[in-house]
């Protein structure tokens, strides 16, 4: 039985209708007003699935790891909600990026095989969050993977394409980012640029499209028993995905 608290949310989230085009003459702040209303959305479905425990089937220290990844998404994407809010388009990308690092770490080494490799260590958590430890019996630091090698076998290059090889440029202070965003012409000399540059729609709809693949990926680790939720759930992310995907056609 769920308790109140989140059959009200279930009925929120399964309730909420997405708006169709009205015709307006200026398309894009609309599209941008109701990707910034769908990425809200997505925030409840949030709510919604970390409230669950995951599968007891799964060993303690994956299961752990988890939550902890997890944890640190959601906390990332609130964080990141805000600053879309407050149209803060470069924090934002900052905070993009970490989180399809995150997203990308997991799923890589939650894949069954990386889970077979590391079914002997003691600590699988402790040993996959130290990024300064080699992972599976191999001392050999230049042997770990880079984080498109994650994405592509854990199958989230698209992620890596759309969110993190654009965001990155903001998060490690890429060159070309900086001089793009930061400097401007005053006449004829340079100045420092401390004004927000715009938010992109094709930055928002990559936004998106990570958020309903992180749902649909934690939604495998909620017990079976809550099946009719995951269905019902997994077919509102079709429908958000859909509409979306209309839009950029």
């Amino acid at each position: 039985m769920l308790n109140q608290d989140i059959e009200l949310l279930v009925q929120d989230i399964l309730n909420y209708k997405i708006s169709q085009y009205n015709n307006s003459p200026e398309w894009d702040v609309w599209y941008e007003k109701k990707l910034l209303e769908q990425l809200n959305h997505i925030n409840k479905i949030f709510d919604l699935i970390f409230s669950f425990e995951i599968q007891k089937e799964i060993e303690l220290a994956k299961k752990n790891y988890i939550y902890a990844m997890s944890a640190d998404i959601y906390k990332l994407y609130n964080a990141l909600l805000c600053l879309l809010a407050n149209k803060s388009f470069q924090t934002s990308m900052v905070i993009s990026c970490l989180i399809s690092e995150r997203y990308i770490t997991m799923a890589y080494y939650l894949q069954e095989k990386k889970l077979n490799e590391t079914k002997n260590q003691k600590n699988f958590a402790k040993i996959l969050l130290n990024p300064l430890k080699k992972l599976f019996n191999n001392n050999d630091e230049k042997n770990k993977p880079d984080l498109k090698t994650m994405a592509e076998s854990a199958g989230l290059k698209k992620t890596y394409d759309g969110v993190y090889a654009i965001c990155s440029r903001a998060m490690y202070g890429d060159w070309e980012y900086l001089e793009s965003y930061n400097l401007k012409q005053v006449e004829d000399h340079i100045q420092p640029n401390f004004e927000e540059t715009e938010l992109r729609l094709e930055f928002l709809e990559g936004i998106l499209f990570m958020s309903l693949d992180i749902i649909r990926f934690y939604i495998n680790f909620i017990p079976s028993s809550n099946d009719l939720i995951k269905k019902l759930l997994v077919y509102k992310l079709a429908e958000i995905e859909t509409w979306v995907q209309e839009m950029i056609d």
